[in-house]
């Protein structure tokens, strides 16, 4: 494909993007995906330029419809495109208009204004957009990062790194990273997790194959850290509240070596179906019991209320707006509105309620609050609301698991409780994973 025929393909691609996230459809990469199913004509390269260049108009999107917008141009899918294409400078514009599948041409009025977009200074944009930050997150990363915001917005900017997690039930992570450098892949250890692998550079995920099939997952640093948090032994009950696709159920499950089981429970039954596949491959399925949970709030805590007490660990993996993954995830970033921000955080504080009913009345029972989110709303507000009406629960520093699990100290994070930990891209190179440790009070 050429230059022309890889920007009409952006262009393309990225309306469909926009429509699904009006309609609360699929995420930009199954449209992508769904794309090219369709186009096999397409190359590796092809396919590459057009994702990045759609990659890069999500994520600045906000800053991209404020500068057209402040050089009087429409913001049509077009416009956003061409800007995108600017600021890239990646390819001559005399070879994006040229070919039998190239967009119409602008004016060059329409050239001219869209220039002039591309040079506005930064300075003159509002704040929001000039970070690329939707409005409805605007205060609470302000109040997450103050001085700091430029830099941790920098960090969402970033292509993030793949990481894998060996199971440590089947081998060790230096065997799996040799087993990488056999198939000619570089590998470094994760800073922090012992059991995480990044791999060097971009890697097509058929290179993986083998690795996937039985002795790692892909699952980012944070995840892991996370799910380490945990503290998990074998022999324990371990009850996980939003398993979603599984990831974190796989590194619990893991943790067990062999005994003890994870009660993985989920809204969504075909969620729980395709994590009971990913398991069964790992060979971890037999330590794992599936639960799906009635949609209804009401019936979903009746249903638990037979597991009270039962559970050494309660993970909960809470529904969030995901503004921890946007590197991975720029359409995120578009799909929620503030409106919706209420309706999560009565489902967190609800879920974490739930998840202290569930816990072992000993001293050692333990509850794990995680979110994707970097927003105080979902994560430090939640706590301080569950706290204050259950107050024989308490923080436990993270910290000091860590030191028991014999870690290196993990830099300083940004949560707004020193207890809890958060992390940020810009400064651990991780997901924005929120966890918070609750114990009883002795």
């Amino acid at each position: 494909m050429r230059t022309a025929a890889r920007i009409h393909a952006a262009v393309e691609v990225l309306e469909a993007v926009l429509e699904s996230l009006a309609a609360r459809g699929a995420e930009a990469d199954r449209v992508l995906a769904r794309y090219f199913r369709a186009r096999r004509y397409a190359g590796a390269k092809d396919r590459r330029f057009v994702q990045d260049l759609v990659y890069c108009g999500l994520r600045r999107l906000g800053e991209i419809d404020a500068r057209l917008a402040a050089a009087d141009v429409a913001t049509s899918v077009r416009n956003r495109v061409l800007l995108t294409m600017l600021g890239r400078g990646d390819a001559p514009v005399q070879d994006w208009f040229a070919g039998p599948h190239a967009l119409p041409p602008p004016t060059d009025q329409e050239m001219t204004r869209l220039e002039q977009a591309a040079r506005l200074p930064a300075d003159r944009l509002p704040a929001p957009a000039r970070f690329a930050i939707p409005p409805w997150a605007w205060s609470g990363l302000v109040r997450r990062f103050g001085d700091r915001l430029a830099e941790e917005a920098a960090g969402w900017d970033r292509e993030a790194a793949v990481d894998l997690r060996v199971i440590e039930s089947r081998l060790s992570r230096e065997q799996l990273m040799a087993r990488l450098a056999e198939d000619g892949l570089d590998a470094a250890p994760t800073p922090w997790a012992p059991t995480g692998v990044r791999l060097v550079g971009r890697v097509a995920r058929g290179r993986l194959r083998g690795v996937l099939d039985r002795l790692a997952i892909t699952q980012d640093e944070g995840s892991q850290i996370a799910a380490h948090l945990a503290a998990v032994r074998g022999g324990m009950t371990v009850i996980e509240l939003g398993a979603g696709g599984g990831g974190k159920t796989a590194a619990l499950a893991d943790a067990l070596g062999g005994q003890g089981r994870v009660v993985a429970c989920d809204v969504d039954p075909r969620r729980l179906a395709r994590a009971r596949r990913r398991l069964q491959e790992l060979g971890l399925a037999g330590l794992v019991e599936w639960a799906a949970l009635p949609a209804d709030p009401g019936d979903a805590r009746r249903q638990l209320a037979c597991r009270a007490g039962s559970a050494d660990r309660v993970l909960v993996d809470a529904p969030c707006t995901g503004s921890g993954t946007w590197r991975r995830h720029p359409d995120r970033k578009w799909r929620w509105c503030g409106d919706e921000l209420a309706e999560l955080q009565r489902i967190q504080r609800q879920m974490l309620s739930d998840a202290l009913d569930l816990a072992t009345p000993h001293a050692d029972g333990r509850v794990v609050y995680v979110t994707c989110s970097l927003l105080p709303e979902e994560n430090e507000d939640i706590l301080t609301a569950v706290l204050r009406r259950h107050r024989d629960w308490r923080l436990v520093d993270y910290r000091n698991i860590l030191r028991a699990l014999g870690w290196s100290r993990i830099p300083e994070t940004a949560a707004l409780v020193p207890q809890a930990l958060q992390l940020t891209p810009a400064r651990h190179g991780t997901d924005g994973l929120f966890v918070a440790v609750l114990a009883r009070k002795l």
